[in-house]
């Protein structure tokens, strides 16, 4: 399971829409982009606004993968 993706950004707004190629913790299920990578830490929505699944466990997963990452 992948838990981040890269999406083009809107410039002015910072949404995955177009412009800048970022990287988004996106939805297991639908792959929506759910936040920006360097804001997973701050993120307390706990469902996906697209599709409606339950994050917990995802984000949970994706703050070791970076805590780890920070580690390396």
């Amino acid at each position: 399971m992948k838990l981040f993706k890269k999406y083009y950004t809107c410039t002015s707004c910072g949404k995955a829409i177009c412009g800048t190629k970022r990287t988004f913790f996106a939805c297991p299920m639908c792959g929506n982009a759910v936040c920006r990578k360097k804001e997973i830490k701050d993120f307390d929505d706990k469902y996906c606004t697209n599709c409606g699944y339950d994050l917990s466990s995802a984000i949970k997963k994706a703050k070791a993968l970076l805590k780890e990452e920070e580690i390396n």
